[in-house]
């Protein structure tokens, strides 16, 4: 049956059809060094802290405020694709002949088509347009971001560890099998609605997103990297990449092999090799400020601002997420994030600031490896992937 504003525990696919110029990303950029005290705390309420001593680089007058409105599901919908939506289920017929098991188990369907309107943001400067800042609601402003190399989601400062929001089930961690999609009519990716404990907002397709959290959930929900991200790591795409997005542009687009016989340090990913194997891809995560690391056989390191909007300063923070074509279903899709370039990795599960168990050589209790040089035999095994359970965000809220 057809349904209006379902509760968002189950994948539902808005249907969308699609719908310039580049702007001065000059920014001036001023440096306070603070001690930032990061607090994550687990499901199961243990806590633990740790001190960094930390440069924190940001952008004047670029700032993101709190939203002017919170939005629950229903009242983003509504916002967002109008107050008539009708929403399917995953078994549901719906009128463009969609089989929308092939993208998820437990997802349903929105069939939005857009608006024609005129982009707002041709010719505006960097500044002019981060100043007062707010994320995108509509796929229209989102899409007419892009056109003009304009980010559409959360642009807050980003640390190097992932949230700890995680939620366990019998010492397990819980990993969601719901959402929301938007799709194109033919079936193409328009936008995905993440899981969230707040207010509610949407990463769409083609557009881009910085946040760990914002790029983690457009990852999982599209096997692909934001078009901010979608550059090589020569200097040649290094410049492009500044020149389009500012500060806000990323790079690396590669094959990861997750060969753990020439890396023995790194954990094994899941179907990453053997018969059955599929595709990963890496990129890196841009991280906002410094802050201090050490590699097994070096000096403690100082790992700087990822781009200062004249360089981009590669650091050793990485995504790395299934990426075969030949993968539709959400279910069987894999993100990893890395804070220690390879050595450990914590996956991505489908739901605000949730994040699996943490696994690889440090965890084991070893000094992270730089290179395969750096591994000696008396290592500690890696700790290997842990299992999840899989539940809907209704049990788990």
């Amino acid at each position: 049956m057809n349904k209006k504003y379902l509760i968002p525990f189950v994948f539902t696919i808005f249907v969308l059809t699609s719908c310039g110029v580049d702007a001065n990303k000059t920014a001036t950029l001023t440096e306070t060094t603070t001690n930032i005290e990061t607090t994550t705390t687990s499901s199961t309420m243990e806590t633990t802290t740790e001190t960094l001593e930390t440069t924190t680089t940001t952008v004047t007058p670029t700032t993101t405020k709190e939203k002017k409105e919170f939005y629950t599901y229903s009242s983003f919908i509504e916002e967002a694709f109008g107050i008539d939506t009708i929403i399917y289920n995953v078994d549901d017929t719906n009128p463009y002949g969609i089989d929308l098991t092939i993208y998820g188990s437990n997802i349903s369907a929105i069939f939005y088509e857009p608006k024609n309107v005129s982009n707002p943001y041709t010719n505006l400067s960097f500044d002019e347009f981060y100043n007062d800042y707010e994320i995108a609601i509509t796929y229209e402003d989102a899409k007419n971001r892009s056109e003009c190399g304009f980010i559409a989601g959360d642009i807050t400062p980003q640390g190097y560890l992932p949230l700890d929001n995680g939620i366990k089930e019998e010492d397990t961690y819980i990993r969601v099998s719901t959402g929301t999609y938007i799709l194109a009519t033919n079936g193409n990716y328009i936008g995905y609605i993440p899981n969230t404990f707040g207010s509610y907002h949407a990463i769409y397709y083609g557009c881009g997103y910085v946040s760990m959290e914002d790029v983690a959930a457009y990852l999982l929900a599209f096997g692909e990297l934001p078009p901010n991200s979608n550059y090589g790591t020569s200097s040649y795409d290094r410049n492009e990449c500044i020149e389009t997005w500012g500060i806000y542009g990323r790079v690396n687009k590669a094959n990861f092999s997750g060969d753990v016989n020439r890396y023995p340090y790194e954990p094994l990913l899941p179907n990453i090799m053997g018969e059955d194997s599929i595709y990963y891809t890496e990129t890196d995560f841009g991280t906002t400020g410094s802050y201090k690391y050490k590699f097994y056989s070096r000096k403690e390191q100082t790992v700087n601002s990822y781009n200062n909007g004249e360089y981009i300063e590669r650091n050793i923070c990485r995504f790395v997420f299934v990426s075969d074509y030949d993968v539709k279903s959400i279910d069987e899709r894999y993100v990893f994030y890395t804070y220690n370039h390879y050595n450990d990795f914590q996956e991505y599960l489908n739901y605000e600031g949730g994040w699996g168990l943490r696994f690889g050589c440090e965890s084991a209790g070893n000094l992270p490896c730089s290179s395969r040089n750096d591994y000696d035999e008396s290592f500690t095994p890696s700790t290997q992937y842990p299992s999840t359970i899989i539940r809907r965000f209704s049990e788990i809220v």
